[in-house]
């Protein structure tokens, strides 16, 4: 170990090291564990993953053969942080619950090379958040207690990507998250980088973790941070630049920058590929997948996604799909395609997202489909079924009472049961609905009815969401993707004088896309033939 502290490289420190390791009689001993671990933690943190496995794996069987079985568990220890870098949770997680059932003095002589900060990061990627926070904060403690200070930099630096992570996906499902956290423990360990053993290595990662960190906690402009990571990012081992690679794709995402985001999947990959660490890469191919669903790049598409649900899969990379607006998209397109089908239904399980099975039309005549394709229309028993049908989604989250319904589409009605033919269609439409394969469509909460949403896509929804994104961008493409979806007036065919505001509203939008347009190819200059 004392031949660490007077090394500035991890070449340097290999050196020795496989100096003294050459000089090992008995390569299952006590002794050899105490220079091979620093060899091990080496060959990790300069992204040499692939030779710290079979390193380690080649310890283990040699352990079992000389039936050294305490140092063999050793080793196995170990193998949490060597599949932690090569991206493989759920064999991390493995290997870290087995430890925990050593001997309290065995881990007290091994917890010099932590593997709970690994743990940590490997269970909030495998959807277990409270225990990865559970984990990280008695690691932290138990380091600081110890004094373990070279640990705690990398403590810090997990504590960090953790909460940052957390932050983030929550800000992404439109929570109020705050990024405080993660920045405290980045200035952490920023702090704790000058005590690390390889100073210029751990100077280099912090820098680098601070420009891309500026990215998103800095509101000043980033155009000179980004031109400074690319310019350092030749210097950067595997997993860092894997990890800047990410934290880029994201930021560009943010800013909608989509060329660039997916440039910097795209190198995220080659990255972590050629080093063997797929933590980032598996992300990035998830980035590339979106971008080519997107793109109605099809055959691409399927291509990406598959590889992308198994990577996902196999390596225990779930939380991700908690952004249900980014990556439902995703699952959408595997479960339309029948791509890895056992794979698809189990994250579509964690995730919560249940495949959209009716699409409904209000733009021009209003129509129910049974699928997104709308090839098959489904039948709904009568103009008043269908009407309060409409109205249904039109009232939206605010809902809608009986007194509501009965003013909205039975004003003119001579019945003298109002409430009995109000329950009678709304029964009308829920069996409709059923025929669709839908089994709860309508609910009734605080007297008041819902249209459940949670199979139903409706065209008026994405018309929202393209104009918003319009009036950010300004863009010809998003104006004409306008234009396509406004088929006609908005529920043309149903008398509904309660939409006439919504009418009014939706066929402004159209004029001013329409002009917006017209002024765009007026301002155009001509070309003129040679």
């Amino acid at each position: 170990m004392a031949t660490m502290l007077y090394t500035h490289t991890f070449e340097e420190s290999n050196k020795l090291l496989d100096e003294l390791i050459a000089k090992i009689d008995n390569p299952a001993s006590e002794l050899a564990y105490s220079i091979i671990i620093e060899k091990l933690y080496n060959l990790c943190w300069s992204s040499q993953i692939n030779e710290a496995y079979s390193i380690a794996r080649q310890m283990i069987e040699t352990c079992a053969n000389a039936g050294n079985i305490k140092v063999k568990g050793w080793f196995e220890r170990y193998l949490c942080t060597i599949h932690f870098f090569a991206g493989r949770m759920k064999d991390s997680i493995y290997c870290y619950e087995r430890s925990v059932a050593l001997p309290a003095e065995e881990l007290k002589h091994l917890g010099i090379h932590s593997t709970g900060i690994y743990a940590a990061k490997a269970y909030q990627m495998v959807g277990d958040r409270s225990r990865s926070l559970e984990v990280l904060s008695e690691e932290l403690q138990r380091l600081r207690s110890t004094g373990n200070y070279e640990e705690l930099w990398a403590g810090y630096l997990l504590a960090a990507e953790i909460h940052y992570q957390n932050a983030f996906i929550d800000r992404m499902n439109g929570l109020d998250a705050s990024f405080e956290m993660a920045m405290k423990y980045f200035a952490l360990a920023d702090e704790y980088a000058p005590l690390y053993r390889k100073t210029e290595f751990q100077m280099h990662w912090a820098k680098m973790q601070r420009l891309t960190y500026s990215l998103i906690f800095n509101n000043a402009p980033n155009e000179e941070n980004v031109r400074e990571i690319f310019e350092n990012l030749s210097n950067a081992g595997g997993y860092l630049k894997c990890l800047v690679l990410a934290r880029l794709m994201g930021y560009f995402s943010t800013i909608s920058d989509y060329p660039n985001a997916i440039k910097c999947a795209s190198l995220c990959i080659q990255a972590g590929e050629r080093a063997g660490m797929m933590l980032h890469p598996s992300m990035a191919y998830g980035v590339l997948a979106r971008a080519a669903i997107a793109s109605k790049d099809h055959e691409r598409a399927k291509q990406l996604t598959e590889r992308y649900l198994k990577l996902c899969s196999d390596n225990g990379l779930y939380e991700y799909f908690k952004m249900r607006k980014a990556y439902d998209p995703v699952l959408e397109f595997a479960y339309n395609n029948g791509i890895e089908p056992e794979i698809t239904r189990s994250m579509m399980e964690f995730a919560g997202y249940i495949p959209n099975k009716v699409y409904i039309e209000t733009l021009g005549a209003f129509t129910v489909y049974k699928d997104k394709d709308r090839q098959k229309s489904l039948k709904i028993r009568t103009k008043k079924t269908r009407e309060l049908l409409a109205f249904l989604l039109d009232a939206g989250e605010q809902g809608a009472t009986k007194e509501q319904i009965y003013n909205a589409i039975w004003w003119e009605s001579d019945s003298n049961n109002i409430k009995n033919l109000i329950a009678v269609n709304l029964t009308h439409l829920k069996n409709d609905l059923e025929c669709a394969g839908i089994g709860t469509s309508v609910i009734c909460r605080e007297n008041r009815y819902f249209i459940c949403r949670d199979q139903i896509e409706c065209d008026i929804d994405l018309f929202e969401k393209v104009y918003e994104e319009f009036k950010l961008r300004n863009t010809e493409d998003l104006a004409r993707k306008l234009l396509s979806l406004y088929k006609g007036e908005y529920l043309f065919g149903l008398e509904a004088l309660w939409a006439t505001s919504k009418r009014i509203r939706y066929r402004n939008i159209y004029d001013e896309i329409k002009s917006y347009l017209h002024n765009l190819t007026t301002d155009r200059p001509v070309k003129i033939a040679d």
